[in-house]
């Protein structure tokens, strides 16, 4: 347990250094850190966080790795990866999620409450940021896994649910997911083409890239990360148009999808 608050402490000093803020008033646990580091001649900001990423590393890749789960070890290699970023961390403490949103990006946490009453559930929106700038923008939406069976007739038995292996393939869970989104309960058919969905982390993440055709050799391409967490699936979507994801920009935007972390994942679902 030590080793995980270590961790998740280095974690947010990592993100601070990479702003431009020196390890200083963190207490007892900082106030340390930054003994060590003195001792080792390091003073500039970047030099700090380039040892605390090396710190981490460490961690992970040592006995240290055995006590966290897997949702925290995924979170220490993103605050790693995004130290060099521009941008902040957000968090949802209601939700159990955070992510990485870059500089420029303008975020609307979603207050208004989804409607309970109607015929199919209908996916409740969590988050949703964009860069007017750069052409893109991100959803992050929840459904629950046994509503979203129900909803387009996937038998199940009402057994347990406990990843995303017990609601089907990973392309049937994609496509259901595809479905639910753009609200095609009747007809149960996509204009998009849904590439590359694989199940991670012992079947609690699943991964795959959605492309819909928007006009003549036009497409918007989304990445998409889904988490199965307790009795709910959080998602995230990361679009921009085809041609965004040729530029440079590309490698920002996964940034972002690899960024997305829930916790709980891998908690069991009933009916």
């Amino acid at each position: 347990m030590y080793n995980c608050r270590l961790v998740v402490i280095l974690a947010l000093v990592i993100v601070q250094c990479a702003n431009g803020f020196r390890v200083n008033s963190m207490g007892a646990v900082r106030v340390a850190v930054r003994k060590s580091l003195e001792l080792r001649g390091v003073s500039s900001p970047r030099s700090v966080r380039d040892v605390l990423v090396d710190v981490l590393k460490r961690l992970v890749t040592t006995s240290a790795a055995s006590v966290l789960t897997a949702a925290t070890a995924t979170t220490v290699a993103a605050a790693a990866a995004s130290a060099a970023e521009d941008g902040q961390p957000y968090f949802d403490k209601t939700n159990d999620f955070s992510l990485f949103i870059p500089d420029g990006w303008t975020n609307m946490p979603r207050k208004v409450p989804t409607p309970t009453m109607s015929e199919f559930q209908s996916e409740e929106v969590l988050l949703v940021a964009s860069s007017f700038v750069e052409g893109a923008s991100l959803s992050v939406t929840k459904s629950y896994p046994t509503r979203l069976l129900k909803d387009f007739d996937v038998e199940w038995w009402f057994a347990p649910l406990s990843s995303f292996a017990d609601m089907g393939s990973p392309l049937l869970v994609a496509e259901l997911l595809v479905l639910q989104r753009q609200g095609d309960f009747s007809k149960r058919q996509t204009p998009s083409e849904i590439k590359n969905a694989i199940f991670k982390n012992n079947n609690t993440i699943l991964e795959f890239e959605l492309v819909t055709p928007l006009a003549e050799e036009v497409n918007r391409k989304s990445l998409v990360k889904a988490f199965f967490a307790s009795n709910k699936l959080e998602v995230i979507w990361v679009s921009a148009l085809s041609g965004v994801w040729s530029g440079d920009y590309a490698d920002k935007l996964a940034m972002i999808k690899d960024s997305f972390v829930c916790g709980g994942a891998g908690s069991t679902s009933s009916s």
